[in-house]
């Protein structure tokens, strides 16, 4: 029998094309934040000014805050941050792992935090997509579905 998946997500299309167009297409250790309104993740937004090296990607707390701000007046909430690895790392390292627990610290209101990794076509890898959760005591894989629309 195969494992049901603790966690499952609902993602708006445009969201995924959004990661796709940015992450996807663009060197590996680039990120963003993703947001949920009603069950749904429905935004994500590209963080043009975290700090990214060959090795790893530093969110840009000022400019990411401001855009949980803003969410937070429209109804949507933080749920997590996806970032790009290259091809040959295909886990979260235990950086992603402690930065994941640190953030479900800061917000005692969450119970986890999706930590999808995204995989560029401009590290001559097919685009790919491994929607990790982080929690407390594990890191897991989620189940994800897709729609046009709420």
């Amino acid at each position: 029998m195969v494992p049901v998946p603790e966690y499952s997500f609902l993602i708006l299309l445009p969201v995924l094309r959004q990661i796709y167009q940015t992450l996807g297409s663009k060197p590996a250790e680039q990120g963003g934040i993703l947001g949920i309104a009603d069950g749904v993740i429905s935004r994500f937004y590209y963080d043009v000014e975290g700090l990214c090296s060959e090795r790893d990607y530093y969110p840009d707390i000022k400019s990411i805050s401001k855009v949980i701000k803003e969410w937070g007046n429209e109804g949507v909430s933080f749920c997590g941050i996806v970032h790009s690895h290259h091809p040959s790392a295909r886990l979260l390292s235990s950086k992603d792992i402690d930065f994941g627990r640190a953030i479900l610290r800061m917000n005692p209101s969450l119970n986890s935090v999706f930590f999808p990794l995204v995989f560029s076509v401009a590290d001559n890898t097919e685009y790919e997509f491994i929607p990790y959760v982080i929690d407390e005591k594990s890191v897991s894989i989620a189940s994800i579905r897709f729609s046009n629309q709420i």
